[in-house]
């Protein structure tokens, strides 16, 4: 019998470092690990009859959710138009394995997996940027399914049905009338249910696919019956819909005594920050400083948002409103807005107040605050932006950090026991933002702690 060691690693090999994604895909896929190692595989009662044909789809904001093997009854599938209900009957009471059987695709090269597991990834011969990749993943079902958690936009999904499969499509996490659509975003999903096995293959791809194209290349996937032995890592479906569906975190609030000025020594972690200056330009010609102070994304992107005399170019930022996905889309465009952004450096004074060395982070975020009272509350309206933009703006975090040595650790230093050390960091901060702009210092993002702060970069 496998080790549950050998399939974490099996999992994390096919995986590779990372599946374009949002960042909850990293949260994801350590809780499958984290199954992984504690799960248990059922004996074999019986094996599964042959499964034909297996179909899929596709999107990026690929929710690997728990792996494991676990002792569930094959649940058998019965779309309806109930609503946006997925209907399921009860379980039976055998134990079925399968694999997949075809793993090659006409004009594509398998980049991870093989037939012994439950995840494959696909690229495409013609290239990432034709945005024709594909990922493909393998599902055992163990309880009821809603199409409201599979499925961001429930009221867009197309059903196909063909030799003994529903096959169920539609888009995932576009935001419509965006002018900033990527071909290579993972834009789609499909699931494609067999009615008999208690299986079904969820698809990600890239928005260069169109549904034709995907449900060619699918109709060639199959999956065969095996034994327990053979078996594959299955993801379960309760944890593909919980990933889909999860509450959405509180707001994120802090208290006046949580909030500083400019000039004000706030205490985080063994160490005491201080943001002694806050320069606003509309220029990068400032930023002289050695290569190793940016990161390697910006210095691929600082080009494009400049012209030839350094000054930072404006752009048309889109502002995403969210739906229901049901009577309205999951993400549209509500207001195109021409914005200027400005580059702004804090200069931060960071004292080490550990009896012994520390490894200090000064590359924190900046966030966008609304006060109400004595409570402040982090806004999180979603922007879209030109790709250049986006890169530099919407993770909240520095593009450059003046000290830094490059590498790993670029915006951390190791400070001594008392010792004190000055450093200056660039953002690129929207003009119309700034006034709500503070330095965050946080411990958990989503939640705040009681010792967390933020001086704010301007006000009392």
């Amino acid at each position: 019998m496998r080790r549950k060691s050998d399939s974490e690693r099996e999992l994390r090999r096919i995986l590779g470092k990372r599946i374009p994604a949002s960042p909850p895909v990293e949260a994801g896929l350590e809780a499958a690990f984290a199954q992984i190692r504690e799960g248990a595989r059922p004996a074999v009662r019986r094996r599964a009859p042959v499964w034909k044909t297996a179909v899929i789809l596709a999107a990026a904001a690929a929710a690997c959710a728990g792996a494991v093997y676990a002792a569930v009854g094959i649940y058998r599938f019965a779309v309806e138009r109930q609503g946006y209900s997925l209907a399921v009957t009860l379980p039976q009471s055998g134990d079925e394995y399968v694999r997949f059987g075809t793993v090659s695709l006409p004009g594509y090269t398998l980049a991870r997996g093989d037939e012994s597991v439950s995840v494959l990834k696909y690229t495409s011969n013609e290239g990432r940027e034709a945005g024709k990749d594909l990922l493909l993943q393998l599902y055992r079902v163990d309880r009821d399914l809603r199409l409201d958690s599979l499925f961001t936009d429930v009221a867009a999904w197309e059903e196909t049905e063909t030799d003994g499969l529903q096959i169920l499509t539609a888009r995932q996490n576009g935001v419509v009338s965006t002018a900033y659509a990527q071909m290579t975003d993972y834009g789609q999903r499909a699931l494609a249910l067999d009615k008999e096995s208690g299986y079904f293959v969820c698809a990600y791809a890239m928005n260069g696919l169109s549904r034709e194209e995907l449900v060619s290349l699918l109709s060639k996937v199959t999956l065969v019956p095996c034994s327990e032995e053979e078996a594959p890592v299955y993801l379960l479906a309760s944890d593909l819909q919980d990933a889909a569906s999860g509450s959405q975190p509180d707001k994120r609030t802090y208290r006046d005594g949580q909030i500083a000025s400019p000039g004000e020594t706030v205490a985080f972690e063994d160490a005491q920050f201080t943001l002694e200056e806050v320069e606003v330009l509309d220029s990068l010609s400032s930023l002289v400083w050695k290569p190793a102070a940016f990161r390697e994304d910006a210095q691929r992107s600082l080009p494009d948002v400049a012209g030839e005399d350094g000054s930072i170019l404006p752009y048309d930022r889109e502002t995403v409103r969210v739906g229901d996905g049901v009577e309205t889309p999951a993400n549209t465009v509500a207001e195109v807005r021409v914005t200027s952004p400005r580059l702004v450096l804090l200069t931060v004074r960071v004292k080490n107040t550990a009896a012994e060395p520390r490894e200090i982070c000064v590359n924190n975020a900046l966030v966008l605050l609304r006060q109400d009272g004595d409570v402040w509350t982090e806004r999180r309206t979603s922007y879209r932006r030109p790709t250049a933009y986006d890169s530099l703006m919407t993770d909240g975090r520095a593009f450059a950090f003046r000290e830094s040595d490059g590498g790993k650790g670029s915006f951390f230093k190791t400070l001594q026991a008392g010792e004190e050390a000055e450093y200056r960091l660039a953002y690129l901060v929207d003009d119309d933002l700034l006034a709500d702009a503070a330095y965050c210092l946080s411990m958990n993002a989503s939640e705040v702690m009681p010792q967390d702060c933020c001086i704010r970069l301007f006000g009392e």
